[in-house]
């Protein structure tokens, strides 16, 4: 089970903002079987029905709780300090970096 939001894969962080965020609906491609099962199985999301009728995948409290402890880390744009948290100091359409250094 992952602990933390960057033990997860790339595709798996995408898949829970969107969870968080505005919910991911059924069909949507990143909604594989395999993705949901697994994610599904450590308890961070699960299938919600909107006041619309609507049914979507969101993020349980586990999950919300994950996803809110993250604290993104950017390759600032300047170079020094190397890296930051701020966004509007990072890189222009730069991919969040794994890991801090």
């Amino acid at each position: 089970m992952p602990r933390t939001f960057n033990d997860l894969g790339p595709l798996q962080r995408k898949f829970m903002l969107r969870a968080f965020n505005e919910g991911v609906s059924l069909d949507d491609p990143i909604a594989t079987p395999k993705r949901t099962m697994t994610l599904k199985a450590a308890g961070l999301i699960e299938k919600r029905q909107s006041k619309k009728g609507r049914m979507s995948w969101r993020c349980t409290d586990v999950g919300r709780g994950m996803v809110m402890a993250h604290t993104p880390v950017f390759l600032h744009r300047r170079g020094f300090p190397s890296y930051t948290t701020r966004q509007h100091e990072a890189m222009f359409s730069e991919p969040e970096v794994i890991k801090a250094a």
